[in-house]
């Protein structure tokens, strides 16, 4: 009975306690985590890139061909 007692109080006191511990975040950190260490937005943004790129590429190579069709 002794030894139930002290298991309640024991549990009191760290549910008590435990919340003092506990990290604060803001709604611009919590977003910041989120935004870098995502892996879906993460693989956005590699797609994003690919297309930049062979956009870039596309548009270098049109422009050679683009100017001898109007000669």
């Amino acid at each position: 009975m002794l030894k139930n007692r002290y298991q309640v109080i024991l549990c009191i006191f760290i549910i008590n306690f435990a919340p003092l511990k506990s990290q604060i975040l803001t709604l611009d950190e919590v977003l910041e985590n989120i935004t870098l260490n995502n892996p879906q937005l993460k693989m956005y943004d590699a797609d994003i890139q690919s297309m930049d790129a062979a956009s870039a590429g596309a548009k270098a190579g049109c422009h050679h061909k683009c100017k001898l069709a109007f000669l």
